[in-house]
């Protein structure tokens, strides 16, 4: 996951820093360089927000507590939430409970 959220974050400084060329030699004004900040920070935060949720769910999927309990019903499902930073798509797993038969994502 480290990793991952390197990389995302070299990407996100390389366009920032070609953004930053842009302002300097005055082919951005303020408030669009501004905005352009803004958007790649906001960009940078959803990523690793996904991240995250996927990682978690890979851990979850190969924990043995998970194995005791749960059958994997179906994986890479998605799912969309509405954040304050804008929305996210990130895949989830579902499973099913060995004990009571119902579907749930953990």
């Amino acid at each position: 996951m480290i990793n991952s959220i390197q990389h995302l974050i070299e990407k996100e400084i390389y366009e920032i820093e070609k953004t930053m060329r842009k302002f300097v030699e005055g082919a951005l004004d303020i408030d669009s360089y501004g905005k352009e900040l803004q958007e790649r920070s906001l960009n940078l935060a959803r990523n690793i927000l996904v991240e995250t949720l996927e990682t978690m769910d890979q851990t979850i999927k190969n924990s043995a507590e998970r194995l005791e309990a749960y059958v994997v019903e179906q994986n890479g499902q998605p799912k969309e939430l509405l954040l304050p930073l804008g929305s996210i798509r990130f895949k989830r797993t579902c499973y099913t409970s060995k004990k009571t038969g119902k579907s749930v994502y953990l």
